[in-house]
């Protein structure tokens, strides 16, 4: 197993184990409909659930200094990828570290209430349906989905192997 001894190789290999774009191939397989213009915006709902699956792994295990660094490298990686890797329009960067926050803090306090994983999928939901991405009637497939397309272990595996100390 080989190291990521920078914070830019640690952000490139956590960004290639998210699934960050849902395509409508994706969609169709899990009964999901939802207008064409709603997909990116799903997309970009996911990429924040999988920014928190990141960050939470990165405070158990790494310091405070080097959760920073990764993260920023990290985020800095999200940007350049925005519109031509994760296909989203311009317009979805307003507010998005915001939303980040916010929906960090949102998942954060099920997990400190006693939620497991499947909670936090499930507040996840929620948060896309008040969005109104998807219908409330879609919470099953929807939940279906983001079950399958979670990182967590792939991400986990990752962070083992950060060692920033070089």
């Amino acid at each position: 197993m080989s190291s990521l001894t920078t914070p830019d190789q640690a952000a490139t290999a956590l960004f290639g184990v998210m699934p960050c774009v849902v395509t409508q191939a994706t969609l169709d397989e899990y009964g999901l409909v939802i207008a064409d213009g709603q997909v990116p915006r799903l997309t970009r709902e996911l990429l924040i659930l999988n920014l928190f699956w990141v960050v939470s792994v990165l405070d158990a295990t790494l310091s405070d200094k080097d959760r920073d660094r990764v993260f920023t490298a990290l985020l800095h990686r999200v940007t350049e990828a925005w519109a031509l890797e994760l296909g989203l329009p311009d317009d979805l960067r307003a507010g998005f570290e915001d939303d980040l926050r916010h929906r960090h803090t949102q998942y954060a306090e099920v997990v400190q209430n006693g939620g497991v994983q499947v909670s936090v999928l499930t507040e996840a939901a929620g948060a896309i349906e008040a969005e109104e991405i998807v219908p409330e009637a879609a919470r099953p497939m929807l939940l279906a989905l983001l079950i399958d397309l979670d990182p967590s272990g792939d991400i986990g595996e990752t962070v083992d192997e950060i060692d920033l100390a070089g």
